[in-house]
């Protein structure tokens, strides 16, 4: 819950120190048992339990409150999302980093990999992302021309007319007669 215990609460608390006091948050995502919010000077924090590596801080610490993200300090971050144990983030120059469980591929790295620090999707370097949606174990992104891409298990859930898993970005090219503005990805 980002208030420093991991007691239940009821009621909504407001966050009356740590790093995050001072800020305007523009948005918040919460995944399984961690959160992420970004605030309008395009810093991420992020708190909860840090299975996988998902809360981006390159170890496996639980955060009970929230903590800023060092290894993003001097990028500027646009869109924030928080999947079941993963985690991702859009910048302002449209590139993807995503980090936590690769298990399934999700993270777009060709790999099934976990990764403790927010890393760049490679797959999307001639795209600019302006959102990103994470899930269990698939991602999808949308692109400034409104296309959108997917990545992760198969299962049918990537839009790809094939139930094969993807661990590198791929275009969606059944939307592509449609301009797609913002996604969201579900469990499975």
């Amino acid at each position: 819950l980002g208030v420093g215990s991991e007691e239940s609460i009821h009621v909504p608390v407001i966050l009356k120190y740590g790093p995050m006091y001072d800020q305007i948050i523009t948005q918040i995502s919460c995944g399984e048992q961690h959160s992420l919010a970004l605030s309008s000077a395009g810093q991420i924090f992020s708190w909860g339990r840090n299975y996988y590596g998902r809360l981006g801080h390159g170890d496996s610490n639980n955060r009970p409150v929230p903590t800023q993200i060092r290894s993003l300090y001097s990028v500027d971050v646009r869109w924030v999302s928080a999947g079941v144990a993963y985690s991702c983030c859009v910048c302002r120059e449209g590139k993807v980093y995503t980090w936590g469980n690769g298990g399934h591929g999700q993270l777009g790295h060709n790999s099934t990999q976990n990764v403790s620090l927010p890393t760049i999707v490679d797959g999307l370097s001639n795209e600019i992302v302006t959102t990103v949606s994470a899930a269990y174990g698939h991602t999808l992104c949308v692109t400034a021309g409104g296309e959108v891409f997917s990545w992760g298990s198969g299962h049918g859930l990537l839009g790809l007319s094939s139930t094969v898993p993807h661990h590198i970005p791929q275009r969606v090219v059944l939307l592509s007669s449609v301009e797609v503005r913002v996604v969201s990805a579900g469990y499975d």
